[in-house]
């Protein structure tokens, strides 16, 4: 009877929640602690996800690429739009789900794409680490992080998708939702 109690116990506190995505308050870099204990430590508003010329400074990065001074030139740009907080493989480590919107305008053209990508990321010898990204619908709303599951519900109003992912050899890969995998 005592077990029975502590496996309902264990399992209704191991239940992940959807945790609503909101917007930053991002400013100019912090000094870094001594010592980066939790990936809450980390100032994602200045972090560097790997965009092309460097860390975000205040949330936001952007390049610029001329073909001719003075003349329409493309831009690429990154936004942060939030992080999530949780325990993604059940690890007992927090580990961050880093919420970046992008978008590239063609000067000469006119064009236009953009798209939003979650990136994951642990703590690995005291240093924030990715162990990958996922492609996601804009805008994020929500982001589940448990049992080796992310589930990420976004999209627009009139077509809202919840996915879920579980890594894959290389990064991660959609699961496919089956009987017993639906909500």
């Amino acid at each position: 009877m005592l077990v029975r109690a502590l496996l309902l116990v264990g399992i209704v506190a191991s239940h992940a929640t959807a945790e609503t995505l909101k917007a930053p308050k991002c400013g100019p870099a912090k000094t870094p602690p001594a010592k980066v204990r939790t990936v809450k430590d980390v100032d994602w508003c200045n972090f560097d996800i790997g965009f092309w010329k460097g860390p975000l400074r205040q949330g936001h990065a952007e390049v610029h690429l001329y073909a001719d001074m003075g003349q329409p030139h493309d831009t690429i740009a990154a936004s942060l739009r939030g992080v999530i907080y949780g325990d993604y493989n059940g690890d007992k480590v927090l580990d961050a789900a880093v919420v970046i919107e992008s978008s590239t305008w063609i000067g000469k053209t006119g064009d236009h794409s953009g798209g939003t990508s979650v990136h994951m990321y642990t703590l690995a010898s005291g240093k924030p680490t990715s162990i990958g990204s996922i492609p996601a619908g804009t805008p994020v709303d929500a982001i589940t992080l448990g049992k080796g599951i992310v589930t990420i519900v976004s999209g627009p109003k009139n077509a809202k998708a919840t996915m879920r992912f579980r890594r894959g050899k290389s990064d991660f890969e959609e699961v496919k939702a089956t009987k017993s995998s639906t909500p």
